[in-house]
C-alpha cells in the first residue's frame, strides 16, 4: 500500500510537473495575453499611422483652403478692377473767357478736398476736370486761371497748352 501510495504520489508529481510545464500557458492564458498584447501593439501602431495620415490630410486641407481664399480674393480684386475699368468717368470742362475770342488754352485741374468734403464736391472732383481759357496770350490765360482757381483754396492747375479751337458749338439759350 505504501508502494501504491508512493507510485500514486510519483504519478501525481509527474502529472503536476507536466501541467506546470506545459499547461501553465493554457491555465494562465499567457498565450492569449501575448496574442492580446501583440494585437494591442498592432492597433496602437495602426492608430499612430492613422493619426499621421489625418494630420497630413488636415494640413493639405488647410493649404487648399488658404489657396482657395487667396484665389477668391484675387478673383474679387480682378472683378472689382474690371468693373472699375468699365466705368466711364465724366470729363468736366470749366470755361473761362468768351468762347472763340482769342486763342484757346487748356490744362488739367484738380483740387485737394477737405477730410470730410460734401457730396457735390466729391462728385465734381472725382471726374476728370479741365479748364479751357479763351485769351489773347498765355500770360493772360494764366492770370485768369489764377484768379478763378486759387492755390490757397487747394486747386492745382497743370501746365497750360495751346489748343486749336473746334468748330463753334451752338450756344444754349438761357431760360427766362
Amino acid at each position: 500500500m505504501l508502494q501504491s501510495a508512493l507510485v500514486a504520489l510519483i504519478i501525481f508529481g509527474v502529472v503536476l510537473e507536466v501541467v506546470l510545464n506545459f499547461g501553465k500557458d493554457y491555465l494562465l492564458g499567457t498565450r492569449k495575453h501575448a496574442a492580446l498584447d501583440e494585437s494591442i501593439q498592432k492597433a496602437m501602431e495602426d492608430l499612430r499611422v492613422s493619426r499621421q495620415k489625418i494630420e497630413d490630410r488636415r494640413a493639405a486641407l488647410r493649404a487648399a483652403g488658404e489657396d482657395a481664399d487667396r484665389q477668391k480674393a484675387s478673383l474679387q480684386a480682378a472683378e472689382k478692377a474690371f468693373q472699375e475699368s468699365q466705368k466711364v468717368v465724366p470729363t468736366l470742362v470749366h470755361t473761362i473767357g468768351m468762347p472763340y475770342s482769342g486763342a484757346l488754352f487748356r490744362a488739367a485741374v484738380s483740387k485737394d478736398l477737405p477730410p470730410k468734403p460734401d457730396r457735390s464736391q466729391q462728385r465734381i472732383w472725382a471726374c476728370k476736370n479741365f479748364v479751357e481759357v479763351w485769351a489773347d496770350d498765355i500770360e493772360t490765360a494764366k492770370r485768369l486761371i489764377a484768379k478763378q482757381f486759387q492755390e490757397k483754396q487747394g486747386y492745382k492747375v497743370e501746365e497750360l497748352t495751346a489748343c486749336a479751337p473746334e468748330a463753334p458749338r451752338p450756344v444754349p439759350e438761357a431760360a427766362a
